[in-house]
Formats: structure tokens, sequence, C-alpha cells
């Protein structure tokens, strides 16, 4: 008796007997017990009997009689041929309609319980027991068709192993059973809930589809998903005819302005929206306003004086598709959900609708790899984890709150199949998603938290959850006690109970998913369904509402009560043929809202016999309007055939006229008042008049109709003098009419060949009269006519006056048209201009745009503004109101407002590019006649230098020989790590507002190179988090320590957690510019970005982007959040700015200075007194604002304003600095304190400045790349020095002291600066390149010179020895043999020889006395000739040698005396070298590699752990074991520095490795040497013979759960899911190639699925993270280096993604999340594993494991990867590791030869090992028992987790390898359910508690897995 797959056929019969609903199964129960005579069986008539009492309400007395007839002849099938046997089996009757019944799991279960508990005492026996499963299968057989034979005994066998559940080890068999053992209730329900084969069983029984298949697929393919993904239409890319005939309309004068455009002059504000989005709610707030969905936005309406005033939510940027509310009771709003669709950032917004602020937003659309991507999760028990997801939906068309309000359902828009989403929307966290393929659905609702329910085309479905933690189940609505399958329109709860409607008519009552009953109340289709406290009010297509109530309490009862109708509602179904779509009530107010077809809102007093109140009129279809310019009134058409007059808001009808026909277009008469309509054709009524001619002050007056074009009008115009009228049709011409009597038709344009867009009028010069006309077509046809049809040339029109402007294809917009199609998703639709100034453009996409008129270069400055969705139609100016109208039916009412610009803007400037640079100053450059003579003599004329070899030449490869003792072999995984200790320096110099004070002022965070550091003064420790750019510049927001990086040239703005110093957000960039000011504001949700030429408004906590705009601005210095909300600051060239957030709309106000005396150029800081503005200017001054009015100015510097530190609504007091000092000014404005920074020993200008005004202590950061602190009470320094500093300048030299722990660095800055317990510098006062300590420590050898002298005071060439042994130093021996600047320095270890290296190398013999002082006697050994200067050198170990680099890429050697150079490699080949600094030589050749980076630095270290250290010009830290002669070598690297790694020294005895980089950074790592490595596995590198192991060449298969139900497995390039219990199969396809590994989340919500090699080295290798559920893809990871997939590991908590490549490196990335959703995935951590192949990864919290042949690493996080080896004792050694699971605090691993091998993960060594299989042991996988293993010979064993004791064996019977293993819990999540095993390409379900072993699926062969 195995799992049944699938759904069992039944007897066509018993199909009246299915899906009954839970009180009919029980009123069976109870009318058997009341008929059946004997107790034990029915007879025919007593059947008829039953079936009359419990189903008379459904069935005929004829259809009983029938159906018990057949009911009867089904279960008296097993009556002997003869026997006169008239009787059924009682139980077995009760028991298979309990099985196929309409009831859940548990309830059928109880109901079972209750059946067979005979003695009523709440308990089972073995035999009771027995009867049940005995009646259940036998009952079933004779219902099914073909049922296979089970025998009693496999039944009884069955019913024992019940009672294993109830004995001590549940998963032990129990023998010997006596009858006094019982079941509980609980416990046999335990066992049918845990036992696979039997809910397996129940399922195959439950919802049984009549007649169709069922509607409901989790799983479906990801064919389907694709092919229902895009539903919205693209907008066709137009042609552009028109371009070569502008040419000639062009003036001259623009061919001086193109690329010089500027700003528009005009601004828009939105004062008023007519419209409203059909088909989506309109809902009350708790205060009696009106929200609806207009366009994008959301409009609330609250009552005034003058009606209702408009407020707009604007958050969105696509077309809003449904409102939720949910009333909250605490004075701040309710929280209203709106989510949009059709757009490639479909998103829901929470928000309240007080402020009309957003809470909380996620996307249901993302973007992932240039590719629209889809993701729809699915719920599965998870115990542990609290994970954050994401899935798509195009767009929710439906949303609904849950009774509580703190869940969201969401139903999506998809075309083909549909999705709902469950929310817990404050934690933007996704609890349950499902698919509907193929069926439109009409209404959601939640019916409590844990239950909701969604109505469509012929379904209803269903979805609960017994308990909150657990996943929803889905029911499928049955209707079959009714003939009828009718779609369901709406569906609603009343008290627990489930109502819906359809078009019948009819209301449909729902017990559980089974309909119980319908009622036939209404003869008109039922539109919606509303529950308030007054009761069920019903909307029927005919325009009534009826409210019901029952006839009792007042509340509804679905069973057991009649409907009553307590009030019928039919005002609205009187005023017009009106479809209700949404229904409100106002329960305080009581009055009901609803929303019509003809997008009209109305208000109804539901206690009052009143006519309707209008809230807001508009039409079904706004296809046009005009404007009445004298009365200000607007006159509207639509496609319900109204003509409207309206007042000029577009508030109110003045007028109306149905025409009875659809309307296309309309225009406006001003002279005699007329109104032109054109009329829509649809091909049958071709014969009916084309346009009709109103009087426009009474439109139901006719003047005329007329018959022109046989298709539809599109545009209809008079001509100013009145006297023209045309018409635009489809069929692509032109009709002129004159305004004559009759209006004669007097001509007709040919020539277009698409329908007409737009027209305009045109006069020649000194005619007032229309002459002329232009036209444009949909194709972009632009063409001119005269007014008698005659077409002109564009020429001729060079010099006509148009009428009007709406033509878009002009010589005007150009720039704007070149704008569109670089962005390549819009198009311009519309325009119209402003003034003579602004002209404003609309686009397909229903933005507004204002350019300057004329627009003509792409890259021209604009305005944008966001309202409408889809394209915008019309555009039409009345004095200072705009109206727009688009095609989402809406018309906008805009205010156009001058803006007033700097005069000062350089035309140059307008081109929309930002450079920002605050520290550009004027400097007169002077020519220095000493410098000039000091650099001649310098020239050495003699030597011609060739140009500098290229990076790729590598003559040093032909000079190395390897040594005489090499064997060789594959370069291990080095031996040692590097953890970064400390960073000496900070950028001072090229990023800013870098520094700042952290919460109480004990800790300063800055940056330096690609890192930010927190230092915590009272520890003066440093913490670190790295980054992949260069750091910008950093914003700090104090209370909610976060702190958001701007990088260069990255993709994200990274949100910084100072706390634990890692990524808590990313923020997506709208500008590809380099970021130049961060700020976040007050609450620190919000971050404002200003990147090259534009401002955005990040949220970070929804990760989106709120507003973004261009600033517009010729040089902007400074932005900032103002004190009040929604609110910004903008100061630079020539202006201070104040911006304004409503919604997504940014818009300004230029600030007036001219009130200030001697107003100055540059305005280049934003600064705060309290809650006023203040701005600091290029001149000194600060300008204090009251409001956005300056009012006063002081004198605070002489020099430019560099910053100012401030804090919004502080005390008022704040620093400012200048280049060299820094003032503290109290609220008064009054100087409190002045530090003059050079008097303090500062020796460079200021860059950054923070104050702390709690502990009165200002932090500056200098150019030099210092930090100093001072006190702000009186200036003094509080540190005595800088508490961070380093070289002010760079390239840096570096030296280690024999010590150990000192080390000295000199630069161009000319300091000599020593480094250990005390740091200590020294003035050189010459820029110096090379140092060298002696061997005793005592003396340092410094170099001068640099390659470009910038002083006369640089001696090129000249080498000074400086006594470092006191505390003091002193010069005491100098030189100089050159005219170039020294590179290198090398002391002899044995003091007496010292190498410098310039133009040649020079080698000088020292006699040095120490008594009683220091003295030093130099002289010239020898001199070294080079064909090019040297960079590195070596003496080897006895003196006699030197080993040289060149910067000609060449390795030389020569004797150091008498300098003759060594040609033949191979007599230096066994030389052993005193250092190892060279970058070419054969110890060190594998560290060239031609990956994107040169070597510019290496240190060697041969002791106790050989490795190798070098430094990258891409300023990577990389590791390598020594020697490194491979260019397969493995390496670690190691980020930090900001640019090229210059010096790279290891100290003395290995403790530590200091780099140095152009970012003038010194960065000390500590040297972390392997102990273990000695005794780990790589210490024997044997090549096992066993061949039972799962190799990277062997087939990969696996199978693994992705729900109880369903089975993942990877089969060729394909990811199947195939669900045993409807078995079907759906399919993951996204791959091109063979599928290398696949790996499950925690949650089983993720799959990652990752490419093997492919063979086209062209074709990338992607790993694609996917949601098994509906097989729809997450993101997709990839990277350059990855070259295929061998395995892949998601860590416990979902955040990370492990994947070992199959190359010989076995390269390892881990791919990270920050918000869960995978949506920001970026790659946090990267290394090679080694050459030893890797059979198994795995996470722990902390680390990430690996292991296989010869190899077992432990890989931390710190933050990059760094290896551990596991130590194996040598008698373990003769293993291979095959396999690894976590259990519990202990890692497992599985052998070769069959044993167990427990590891300690903190010492990394074996704790315990034990024989486990005769075979190799597989697999492994964790369970709540303990541990299950796999072997090679097919068997499963089960061991405990404490004493590793077996439990239980599985033999899965195929003597083949178990290749995997998975695991499905028990409901509880305390024991295993079943087990899946993969074996020679089966799939096996192990049932744990029954132990039967069933073949689930065949997996096809996958073919083989290539190694790249």
């Amino acid at each position: 008796m195995g799992q049944t797959i699938g759904k069992l056929p039944t007897e066509p019969s018993f199909s009246p007997f299915v899906n009954l609903p839970k009180t009919v199964v029980t009123n069976l129960r109870c009318a058997v017990a009341e008929v059946s005579e004997s107790g034990y069986s029915l007879t025919i008539k007593e059947l008829e009997q039953v079936i009359q009492l419990s189903l008379h309400q459904y069935l005929s007395d004829e259809k009983i009689f029938e159906y018990s007839n057949d009911l009867f002849r089904i279960f008296n099938s097993n009556a002997l041929p003869g026997c006169d046997c008239d009787e059924i089996d009682y139980w077995e009757l009760l028991a298979t309609l309990c099985l196929t019944s309409g009831m859940s799991l548990e309830e059928k279960t109880a109901l079972l319980f209750d059946l067979f508990d005979l003695n009523e005492k709440g308990v089972l026996s073995i035999n009771e027991v027995t009867l049940a499963f005995r009646s259940l299968i036998s009952g079933a057989r004779k219902i099914t068709i073909d049922a296979a034979k089970v025998t009693n005994e496999d039944i009884d066998q069955v019913a024992l192993e019940a009672f294993d559940l109830i004995t001590p080890e549940s998963l032990t068999y129990s023998v010997a059973m006596t009858d006094n053992q019982t079941l509980t209730r609980q416990q046999f329900c335990d066992y049918i809930f845990n036992c696979p084969e039997a809910v397996s069983f129940i399922n195959s029984y439950d919802d049984i589809v009549i007649g169709r298949s069922s509607n409901i697929d989790t799983a479906a393919s990801a064919k389907d998903v694709n092919e229902g993904d895009e539903v919205e239409s693209k907008e066709q890319p137009v042609s552009a005819p028109w371009r070569d005939q502008q040419r000639f309309l062009k003036p001259d004068i623009t061919d001086e302005k193109e690329g010089a455009s500027p700003p528009p002059m005009d601004g828009l504000r939105l004062e008023h929206v007519c419209g409203r989005n059909s088909g989506t709610e309109a809902v009350y707030t708790s205060e009696g306003h009106v929200l609806f969905a207009a366009g994008s936005m959301v409009i609330k309406l609250a009552a005034d004086d003058d009606g209702y005033k408009q407020e707009h939510f604007n958050e969105h940027s696509n077309r809003v598709s449904s409102l939720a509310i949910f009333p909250v009771n605490d004075g701040m709003g309710d929280m209203v959900a709106s989510s949009d669709i059709c757009g490639d950032d479909c998103k829901v917004c929470v928000w309240s609708s007080h402020s009309l602020s957003s809470q909380v937003t996620f996307s249901t659309r993302h973007k992932v790899s240039s590719r629209i991507i889809r993701v729809v999760f699915s719920s599965y028990i998870s115990r542990a984890y609290n994970i954050n997801l994401r899935f798509f939906q195009n767009g929710a068309s439906k949303l609904s709150f849950s009774p509580s309000g703190e869940i969201l359902l969401t139903m999506g828009s998809n075309h083909k199949s549909s999705t709902i989403g469950v929310y817990k929307w404050r934690e933007r966290r996704l609890l349950f998603t499902a698919k509907m393929p193929n069926e439109g659905f009409y209404d959601c609702s939640f019916f409590s938290d844990n239950s909701f329910g969604v109505c469509g085309e012929e379904f209803v479905h269903f979805w609960t959850k017994a308990q909150p933690h657990e996943p929803y189940r889905h029911y499928r609505g049955a209707t079959n006690l009714f003939p009828s399958q009718l779609q369901m329109t709406s569906i609603t709860c009343v008290d627990g109970d489930v109502v819906t409607g359809s078009p019948s008519g009819a209301l449909w009552l729902w017990e559980g998913r089974v309909c119980v009953k319908r009622l036939e109340v209404f003869r008109f289709p039922i539109t919606k369904l509303l529950i308030s406290s007054a009761g069920l009010f019903v909307s029927t297509k005919d325009g009534t509402i009826h409210l019901f109530v029952s006839t009792k309490d007042g509340t509804i009862h679905l069973l057991g009560n009649a409907f009553r109708l307590q009030q019928r509602i039919d005002q609205f179904s009187r005023s017009g043929n009106h479809i209700i779509e949404t229904l409100c009530y106002d329960t305080y107010r009581e009055k009901i809202l609803l929303g019509d077809n003809s997008n009209c809102l109305r208000e109804i007093a539901l206690n009052s016999k009143s006519d309707l109140t209008v809230v807001m009129s508009c039409h079904s279809t706004l296809t046009d309007f005009a404007v009445d310019t004298l009365r200000e009134n607007i006159v509207t058409v639509g496609g319900d055939g109204f003509v409207r007059r309206w007042d000029k808001d577009a508030r109110a009808v003045l007028q109306q006229h149905n025409l009875e026909r659809e309307l296309s277009c309309i225009a406006y008469k001003q002279c005699n008042e007329q109104v032109a309509v054109g009329f829509c054709k649809d091909g049958r009524n071709c014969s009916q008049s084309s346009f009709v001619i109103l009087y426009g002050n009474k439109l139901s007056n006719i003047v005329h109709y007329g018959h022109n074009s046989q298709k539809t009008l599109t545009v209809c115009k008079f001509s100013n003098d009145g006297k023209l009228v045309a018409f635009g049709s489809e069929d692509s011409s032109i009709y002129i009419h004159s305004t004559e009597t009759c209006f004669p038709l007097i001509a007709k344009t040919r020539g277009h060949s698409t329908p007409i867009l737009t027209f305009d009028f045109g006069c020649a010069n000194d005619f007032p009269d229309a002459s002329f006309l232009r036209s444009n077509s949909i194709s972009g046809e632009a063409l001119y006519w005269s007014t008698h049809a005659k077409k002109q040339t564009p020429l001729s029109q060079r010099h006509t006056r148009w009428e009007s402007q709406s033509c878009i294809y002009d010589w005007h917009l150009e720039g704007a048209h070149d704008l569109f199609t670089e962005e390549g998703s819009t198009c311009i639709t519309s325009s119209c201009p402003l003034s003579g100034r602004s002209i404003v453009v609309g686009d397909s996409s229903g933005r507004l745009r204002v350019f300057s008129n004329p627009a003509l270069s792409k890259e021209s400055v604009y305005l944008q503004f966001t309202n409408h969705h889809g394209s915008l139609q019309k555009i039409v100016l009345c004095g200072e109101s705009l109206y727009t109208l688009g095609n989402d039916s809406c018309l906008c009412k805009w205010k156009v407002s001058s803006l007033t610009w700097p005069s000062a803007m350089p035309p140059s400037l307008y081109n929309g590019h930002v450079i920002i640079d605050e520290k550009k100053e004027d400097q007169n450059l002077s020519v220095s006649l000493e410098l000039a003579t000091a650099q001649m003599k310098e020239l050495d004329f003699s030597i011609k230098h060739s140009d500098k070899p290229s990076s790729n030449a590598r003559p040093w490869m032909r000079s190395i020989v390897p040594p005489s003792n090499y064997t060789p072999q594959l370069d291990p995984l080095p031996r040692s790590s590097l953890v970064l200790e400390r960073i000496h320096g900070y950028d001072g110099h090229s990023a800013r507002d870098n520094l700042y004070y952290v919460s109480s002022g004990d800790s300063i965070v800055y940056s330096v190179g690609k890192m930010i550091v927190r230092y915590d003064e009272q520890g003066e420790t440093q913490n670190f988090c790295s980054v992949d750019g260069n750091i910008k510049c950093l914003a700090i927001h104090q209370e909610r320590l976060l702190c958001a990086v701007g990088q260069e040239n990255a993709e994200h703005i990274l949100i910084v957690d100072l706390q634990t110093m890692k990524f808590m957000s990313l923020c997506k960039r709208a500008s590809n510019e380099d970021i130049h000011c961060l700020d976040f504001d007050k609450s620190g949700r919000f971050l404002l970005v200003l990147a090259g030429s534009r401002l955005t408004i990040h949220d970070i906590e929804n990760e989106t982007v709120i507003a973004s705009t261009l600033t517009h601005a010729t040089e902007t210095l400074d932005v900032r959040f103002a004190a009040k909300a929604n609110t910004l600051v903008e100061v630079g060239r020539n202006f201070v700015r104040t911006w304004f957030v409503k919604g997504s709309d940014l818009s300004f106000e230029e600030v007036d200075m001219s009130s200030m005396a001697n107003p100055t150029t540059f305005y280049t800081r934003v600064g705060w007194i309290e809650n006023d503005l203040i701005v600091g200017s290029s001149t000194g001054d600060v300008v204090r604002f009251a409001g956005s009015t300056p009012i006063s100015k002081i004198k605070a510097h002489v020099s430019k304003i560099t910053n100012i530190s401030s804090v919004v609504g502080g005390s008022g007091r704040f620093a400012i600095s200048a280049a060299t000092s820094v003032k503290i000014y109290d609220s008064k404005f009054r100087c409190a304190i002045a530090i003059e920074t050079e008097l303090t020993g500062v020796r460079h200008k200021i860059s950054t400045l923070s104050w702390h005004e709690d502990t009165r202590k200002v932090l500056i950061g200098t150019e030099g790349n210092e930090v100093w602190e001072f006190s702000s009470d009186n200036g003094s320094n509080i540190n005595d020095g800088p508490i961070v500093s380093a070289h002010s300048s760079s390239p840096m030299a570096i030296t280690s002291h024999p010590n150990g722990t000192t080390f000295a660095t000199v630069a161009d800055d000319g300091f000599l600066r020593v480094w250990g317990e005390e740091n200590t510098s020294f003035d050189l006062t010459m820029p110096s390149r090379a140092c060298a300590y002696s061997p005793d420590g005592r003396m340092l050898a410094v170099g001068f010179g640099k390659p470009l002298k910038d002083t006369a005071k640089t001696v090129n060439g000249k080498w000074v020895i400086v006594d470092v042994n006191g505390s003091t130093y002193r010069v005491i021996a100098e030189r100089r043999d050159s005219r170039r600047f020294i590179r290198e320095m090398k002391w002899y270890c044995g003091g007496d020889r010292l190498a410098v290296g310039s133009d040649k190398v020079y080698i000088y013999e020292l006699i040095s006395e120490t008594n009683p002082a220091i003295k030093v006697d130099i002289s010239l050994l020898s001199t070294i000739d080079t064909t090019s200067p040297s960079i590195h050198f070596d003496f080897s170990r006895d003196g006699k040698y030197l080993r040289v680099n060149t910067e000609a890429n060449e390795l030389m050697w020569f004797e150091s005396d008498p300098a003759i150079r060594i040609s033949e490699a191979s007599l230096m080949k066994d030389i052993e070298w005193e250092s190892n600094t060279c970058v070419f030589d054969w110890n060190v050749q594998g560290t060239h590699r031609r990956e994107g980076w040169n070597v510019r630095s290496l240190d060697c270290h041969t002791e106790a752990c050989s490795s190798v250290v070098t430094g990258g010009d891409d300023g990577v830290v990389r590791t390598y074991s020594y020697p490194c002669t491979s260019t397969r070598s493995n390496y670690l690297p190691y980020v930090g520095h900001g640019g090229a790694v210059t010096s790279v020294v290891i100290l003395k005895g290995g403790s530590h490795v200091v780099t140095v980089g152009d970012d003038h950074a010194i960065m000390i790592w500590r040297h972390e040497v392997d102990d273990n490595h000695g005794d780990s596995l790589l210490s024997e590198r044997k090549e096992s013979s066993l061949v039972n192991a799962v190799d990277a060449t062997d087939m990969y298969r696996t199978a693994l759960y992705a729900s109880a139900d369903q089975i993942m497995y990877p089969t060729s390039g394909v990811c199947v899911l195939f669900d045993a219990k409807r078995s079907t199969q759906s399919l993951f396809q996204r791959h091109d190639s063979q599928i290398g590994a696949v790996a499950i989340s925690t949650s089983r919500q993720l799959v990652a699925s990752g490419d093997s090699c492919s063979s086209d080295v062209d074709v990338p290798t992607i790993i694609w993270i996917w949601d098994p559920h509906t097989c729809t893809e997450i993101a997709a990871l990839s990277d350059s280096r990855l070259r295929g997939v061998s395995l892949l590991a998601f860590s416990p908590d979902e955040n990370r993604l492990a994947c070992i490549c199959s190359d010989e490196n076995h390269r390892i990335f881990v791919w990270s999340t920050i918000n869960g959703n995978w949506n920001d995935a970026h790659l946090s951590a990267y290394s090679m594993g080694g050459h030893e192949s890797i059979s198994f990864t795995q996470f722990t919290q902390t680390q990430l494991i690996t292991g296989g042949r010869n190899n077992l690493n432990f890989w931390s996080f710190s933050p990059t990867l760094s290896v551990s080896k596991g130590i194996v004792p040598t008698q373990s050694r003769d293993y291979m590791l095959l396999c690894g699971a976590m259990m519990e605090d202990k890692f497992i691993t599985g052998t070769s030869k069959g044993s167990f091998v427990t590891w300690d993960l903190t010492t990394k060594k074996i704790v315990r090992e034990f024989q486990a299989h005769n075979s190799s042991v597989t697999s492994l996988c964790a369970c709540p028992e303990g541990i299950i293993s796999g072997s090679a010979d097919g068997l499963i064993t089960i061991l405990s987790s404490d004493t590793f004791q077996k439990k239980r064996s599985f033999d899965v019977g195929t003597k083949c390898t178990i290749d995997s293993l998975d695991i499905c819990l028990h409901s509880n999540g305390l024991s295993t359910m079943k087990i899946l095993a993969v074996s020679d390409s089966n799939c096996f379900v192990v049932s744990c508690v029954t132990g039967r072993v069933t073949n689930a699926a065949k997996i096809p062969t996958a073919g083989v897995i290539s190694t790249c």
C-alpha cells in the first residue's frame, strides 16, 4: 500500500455525493442511526429515507429515487451472483462519504474517529482502527474505476502501525500488540497527518472535480508564466520622416543655440483632477473624506464650503488599479493601500489618509539582468527563520486588508495567469502566494486573518490555515449540489460565512468550501457585495442597491434564516443606465458612496429619500475637450455620447446634452460660440453623419449635421477668424469646411499614409485670415497645405505665422525628440507652448516635461511632472491655467507660474551637466626662475628614453630557471590569511563630507580608500566596512546610527549600520554620474542624493525612489533637507533655491538674494540656526534666512566658507570653517571662539568639519589626510597632535624594523614617519620614495627625489643615513652619485653594504662606529648599469650577488662587486636570497596573470609559513603559497585600498603585513598562519582508488522537496517539479546549458540552480534564484570569473548563497542579499578553493565549510574569505570525505570507507570517528532524530543525535549509490515523515512511519558535467 499519486477516477454515478458539506455528512450519519433497523446495514428503502432526510433541500423526489438506486448499486457490488443481498454496509457508506466530502483533512479525521468510536469512550481500540481502515479501503475501491487490489493483511498491518506512535520511540516497530492498547483522538490524528500513505490516499479523493479539470495550480510551468507576463502594450517606435523637412524651417540663428538651451522659465503646479480610473474602488475614510484613483494618483476629496477640496497622493508612476482602507482610530488617519499596474515598476503603497505619505512600499515587478523578472512564492512550513520574500505580479488589481489590518491580500493582473500574494505589510514580508492560470478573477476578500477567498470566471477558491504559524491550504469551491456553473462577480463574509454574487442575480451561500444554498433574488446581474454594520448591500446591473438583514437580530445568518429585504435604493437606477462598480458605506454619517461605469461618484443618504448628491462627475471615456476662453469654461466629449460644459476647474457640470453616439473630438469657436463635435465610426454606420455643430451657449440646440469621412474623426479645429473648420480623420485625410450656412466642404487633403494626429492653421505675413495648414500623422509625417488642400513645400512655410503649436513634429522640439529616442521607452504625443519662453510636451507614459522654447538639444534641461498614466492626448493653455488630457480619461488642471533663474548663468553651462568643486579657486601661476634652472641641471641629454614597455611584455620570463630540487606540483591554497587590524590615513583630497562624530561623541566615522572606519576613542580601536568602489562622500543619521555611502562608478548607494559595520540596505542609483552630496532627513527614512545634475530622494526602508529631477543649475555646491518637512535647500553658483516635495514631484522656488548688499557669486554651504537657514558663500559671508527670505549677513571668514556643521532644530550654535580657521557661533550670530589651525600645528587646509555640541569638541579633516580634534571651549588641541594621520601625498615607500613591530615610511611630502608603539615623524625637507632600515635597526637610509621636480630644494639622487636609535633623529651621513631620483634601497644583512637604485644601481660599502656616537663612512663599491631604471632588487644571503628587476620588466643578476652581469640564469637557480621583493622571478611567476591587473610590489615570507603577499594596480592585496610558480595557483584576495598598492612589506617574524597605496592609506594586516596545516589532509596528497564517490565528472543526480507534495530534480537544461498530489509537472527552463548544481533554502521558498561549464566561452555561466512553487525567476547571478557550477548552498538565514565552481581552482563565490528579497544581490566574497576536488559545501551560522578529496576547509568571513584547514590524524588519512552535514553544533562528514567523522567547529579537529556503513557514505542529511545517511550499496540509515545509535534502516533495493537525501517533516516539526532519496536515476520516497519505499519518479539522464 504505497503512496497514491494524483486524483483517482470515480464512478460517474457517484458524482452527486462528492464534495458534500460537513452539515450534510453529519445529517447523513444521524439519519442512518435513526433509520437503520440493524444498526450496521441499510436496505434500499432505508437508504432512500436517509437521503430524503439529509438532501431534500437539494434534490427532487425523482432524483432521490434515482440517486439512491445508483448509490445502493455501487456499495452492493460485492454481492455474489444469485445472492439475494439487499443491504449495504453502514460504516462503509459513511466512511466513503466522509472521505469524498468537501471537509478539510482535520474535519474528516475527526469525523472518522467519532464514527468508529463505537463505545463512545473517546479512544479507538485496535479492532476499531482496523474496522475504520477496512471500511475506508473497501468503500473507496467500490467508487473507484479500475481500483488496485489491496489485501486485508495489508490493511491490518497499517492499522497495527498506527499504534507505533504511542510507543516511546515513534520510529520503532511495535510487534506485540495487546487488547487494551488504544489511540486517543490526538494520537489518531497525528498518525493520519504524519503518515505519507494516509495523507496521499485521502488527498486522492479530496476535491473531486466533476466534468472539468482543477482550476488552481500553484506550480504552473514557467512557459505559462512567461506567456502571461507582458500584458502592457509597448509603444511602437515612430519613424522620423519629418526631420528632413524641418531643416528648411529652422531659422539660421538656431545653429548657434544648439547645445546651449536655457532652462525653462515656467513651472507647473497641479490644482484639480477631473476623472476616475474605471473599475477601481472609491472608499470613505473615518473622517468622511472620499478617496478614489485617477491616473497614477489617488485623490482625496475633503468637503469644504465650496464643495470638495482635492488633495493628491502621487507616489505611483503607473495606473492606480485598486484601493483598500483599514480604519485606525488614533487621530493619525486610516491606513490606505493602493496598487498600480501596467509598468516596469509596479508597486503597492501603504500610506496614511491624513498625511498622504507612504509608510511601506513594496514592488510587485522587478528587473534583473535586463530582463523583466517575475517572482511568485508559495508557502511552506518555516520553523526557525523569518524570511523576507518577494514575488511577481504585473501590478495588483485588487487589494484587501485582513480584519486585524496587519495582513494585506493582493491580486495580480497577469493576462493569462493571475497571482495572489499575502503580505505582512508592516514588515514587507510575503507570507504566501499562489497562482491561478488562465482564469479571470473579479473579487477577493479576507474572511479572517487565517482565511480568504477569490472568485472569478466559473470558480471560487478558498485558502485557510488552522494556526497562524501554519501555511495556507487551498480548497476549490464545490458547487456540484447545483447544476449550473456560473461566474462569481463578488465575494464577502458575514459573521464567518461566505456569500458570493453571480451574473444570474443569485446569491450563493457557502459552508466551508461547499456551496450550500442559492437564492434567486434578483433579475439583474449582481455587480458588488458590501458588508457593513447596517447589513449586506447588494448592487445589481440595473443600478439598484438592496439592503438585506436577517429576520432576528439585524445580522445576516446564512443558514436557518430567510433573507428579508429591508430597503431598496433605486434613486440611482432612475438617473440613467449605469452599472455600479464600487460601493462604500459611511457608518457614522449613514451614507453610501457608489461609483458607476460612467466614472462618476455619487452619495446617497441611507435613511433619506432625497435625490443623489454628485461627488464627482466625468465621462465613462473622456475623449477630447476644448476651452471657452471668454467664459473660462471647459467643454468635453466622451465615449458615452455626452457633450458637457464645465466650470473652469471642471468640478461642476453647467450644461450637458446627449448625442447618443460615441464622440471622438471637439473644437470651440469663440466669435459666435459654436461647438464642432466629431463622431466615432465602427464601419457599420458609415452612412451616418460625421460631425455636428452645436450652439455653445446651449448645447442642446443643433446647428448642423455634416458628413465627410467614412471613418472616425480624430481631431477638429476652428481657424482664429472663425471662417474655417477642419476635421482630421482615420482615413489619413483632413476635411476643410466653410463655416457659412450648411458648412460646405471646400477641400480635402490627400498625402498622409496613416491617421491624422493633429494639425494647426497658419496665416501669411500681414494677413489675418487662415491660409495654410500643417499636419502630423501618427507615423511621424509632417506635411504642409494651403486651405484649399494644395500641398506646400516646407521652405515656402518658413515665415508662416501659426495660430497654434499642437504639431509635435517641428524643429522647436527636435532636441526633445532626441531625448525621448535616447530613453527608448516613450515618445512625444502632444505639446503646447506655455509662453514665448517655454513649451510643455506630453509623452506616451503620461509624463509632462517643460522645456525652454525651442528645445534643440537632447541635453536640454527640463522640469518633469507625473500624474497621468498612458499617452497624453491633448494639452491646452488658457491664461495661467494649463489643461491636460490623457488616455486615462482624466482631465488635469495645472497652475502655470514663472520661474526665476540666476541672471549670471553662462549659456555654455545650459547643458544640464553639474560640476561640483568647491575647492576650485583662482590661482595665479607664477614661474620660478630658480626652479627652472635647477630642473635644467637635472636633465641628462645623453640618454634616449624609449617608450614604457607594455605590461604584457614579459622579457623576464626568458631568464627564469627552476631550482635543482624542484618537484612540479599544483600550488595549494595559501596557509595564511590577512585580517585588517588598523589603517593610518584619511581621505582628505578626493572625498567630501566624509568625517563625522557619532552619537555621544566618543566615536568618529571617516573614509579612506575603499574602507569606512569607525574609530572608538576610548579603546583607540578601529572597525571597518569595505565597499566596492572609491568613496566620494558620506552622510550620517545620528539617532539611527546609519551611514550612507556614495561611491564612484557604483550602481547602488550603500546604507551601513554603524553599530555592526555591515550593510543594511542598498538604494539603486538614478544617475550614473558621480555622487557629490548625501543627506538624511530627520526621520532617517529618506536619503537625498545629488549625482551629477540629478537630484533624487530615496526611501531607504522600501529601497525605492520617491522623486527625481534635474537640478537645472550651472554648478550645485550643496543641497540638504530643510527643517520643514518635504523641503530641500540647494545652493550653488549665483543661486539659493528651495525645493518642495509633493509625492513623486519636485518643484522649486528661487530665493531673491538682491536684498543683500553685494551678493556673491558662489553660495557654498547650507547650515541651520535652530530651524532657520544659514548659507555660506565664497566671500566668507554667512547669510541668515527667515523662511525663504534673507534677513542678515555677517563676515565670518576672509576666504570661502568650506564647511558648516550644525543640527536642524538644535540649540542654534553652529561651526563654520574656511581654509585654515574654524569659528563657533551662537544663536545670536555672535562668534564664541575662533581657532586658527595653522597656529596649532595643522599644515594643510581644512577639507571637512564636524562639531559635537554636547562634548564641545570640533573635528577637522585636512587635505593632508589628517584628522585633528579641538576643544570648542578654548580652541586647544585635545590630543597634542592628529588622531588620524598619514602622509599627505603618494607614492610612499616602506621598510620594516628588525624588531618585527616597527616600520617606517617616506613620501613626497618630505617627512619620515616611524610607526610603532609611539608614532614619530622627522622633517626631511625633500620628497623621498625609498628607504631601508639597517640590519640592527639603529640607522635608516633615505633616498630623495621625484620624477618631476616642483621645487629647487629637491635634490634628485641624494641619499642620507638617519640615526633613529634615540628619541631624536639626526642625519649622520649623506651621499649623491646620481642626478635621478632614488627608487629603491636595500641594506645587506651584514650591515656593511647598501644598494641604492636610481638610473643605475650603486653599491656602497659602509663602515660604522657606535662609540661614543654613531658615525658612518661611505665608499662606492661598484656601479651596476641596467638598460632601464631598477625598481626592485635583493641581496643573496652571502652578499655576493644582486637580483635586479627593471622598469622594462627585466630580470638580471649581478655580482655585487665588481658589478659583473651574470647572463646564464642556470648559474643562479640554487642561490639563496636574503629577501624576496623582486616581482619578476621564478619563485613568484604565478602571481602574474592575464586577468586585468599587474603586480606592483610583493614580499615573501619563507620561514614557518611560506607565503607570498602581492599588491596590484587594481588595489587588491593577494596572498599565495610560496613558491608560486603556476598561473593557475590559488590565492586569497583582500580589498581595502582605493588605488594601486605601491608597496608591500611583511614585518620581521611574519606577524603583520603592511601595505601602502596611491590612496595615501597605510594598512596594517594581521598575518594569521594556519597552525593546523602541518597535520591537515593536504600533507599527504594521495589519489584515492575508490570509485564509489560522487565526483565532479559524474552525472549530477539529486532531488529535493519543494513542499510536502512537490519533488524537484534537475535533468539536462531544465528543473522539473513533480507534484505527486496532482500528478502534474512544472518546468523551470531559464538555463541555456546543462544544470551543474541545485540548492534549496531552509524555508523551501528559494531554489538556486547553476549552469555547468559551457563549451562556448562567450556564453556566461548564470546562477538562477527562483521560486519552486511557480517556476519564476527572482535573480540572475553571474560574474566574469564564473566558469561552471558544481555545488550550491544557502546559508541558514537564506541571506547568502555559496557557489563552488568546477574549474581547476574550484573558485568560491558568495552572493549576499541585504533585504532578503534577492533583488539587491551582490557578490560579497570571492576566493580560490584549491586544486583538490570539492564534494560538498555547507553553511554554519558563521562559517562556510567545503570538503572533498584530501581537504576539509573552514572559511570565515572577516569580511573577506579566510581559510583554516581541518586537522586529521595521520592514521585517518587513507580515505576521502564525500559528504557533510550540520547536526546541532557538530559537523558530520561521511567517508569513502563507510565511517562518520565528527568535527569540532572551534578547533577544527576530529572529535569522534566510528563505522556507520559497510561501503562508502555518499549522502548525509540532518533530521530532528539525528542524522540520515545514504551509502554506496543503496542503504539509508537513521542515527540518533546524541549516541549515534542506529534507529532505523531502509533499503531502496537498487544496490547502487544513494546520490542525494532530503526529508519532509511531520506537521509538528519534531520528527521526520518521509525521506526522498535518489539512487540509480530514480527518486524513492521512504515513509519513516510505515517503512515502505515508493518509486516516485524516474530522473532522465542529465548529461555529464564538464570540468573547466
